[in-house]
């Protein structure tokens, strides 16, 4: 009886399993996966939920300070940070850390983070790139100025740009997601 040499066998199975490869059905370029057309669909009607979960604080002082006070890194936040966009109203209840430019004095903790209500705002897209979406959001009702940029991936993926007039700008990382109902006890 012959013996196989280790390389033969190994070369054999390895143009076995090219060729099972190659004569496997590749998908439809078409195909639109099921998270997109869903994602698609709450952005579309204007119910949906950006649950951030990770911060990038713009200026290294405070992230350095932060990170400092913190057994774990800043960037990573807590669950129940949100921004909800629906479309009467869209509300806000995110952690700030930063630079303020003008003190918030005799304001409530509620004003010490991005927490606001709106039901007078603008929610535009604007230039989309490869197959993101953008959304200029800006609340008219809200008392200090803010701006922001969503930008929307296909996943389901999100990244958040806030501006205002008297803090430095922050970003926020997370995800897109259908909002919760709210139940009554």
């Amino acid at each position: 009886m012959a013996m196989i040499s280790p390389l033969k066998a190994i070369g054999s199975s390895l143009i076995i399993l090219i060729i099972a490869m190659s004569c496997s059905v590749p998908q439809a370029p078409n195909k639109v996966p099921q998270t997109n057309i869903k994602i698609q669909n709450l952005v579309t009607a204007k119910t949906y939920e950006f649950q951030a979960e990770r911060v990038t604080i713009m200026d290294p002082t405070v992230r350095e300070v932060m990170n400092s006070m913190r057994s774990r890194p800043m960037e990573m936040l807590d669950y129940g940070y949100f921004l909800r966009v629906e479309p009467e109203k869209i509300t806000s209840a995110l952690p700030y850390f930063g630079r303020a430019y003008t003190p918030r004095f005799g304001g409530t903790s509620q004003e010490n983070g991005i927490n606001f209500e709106s039901k007078e705002f603008e929610l535009k897209e604007v230039n989309s790139k490869n197959k993101s979406r953008i959304y200029s959001i800006v609340p008219k009702d809200v008392r200090y100025a803010t701006s922001m940029l969503l930008e929307i991936f296909p996943n389901g993926r999100a990244m958040l740009n806030v501006s205002s007039s008297d803090r430095q700008m922050i970003s926020f990382d997370g995800r897109i997601t259908a909002i919760e109902a709210k139940t009554k006890k």
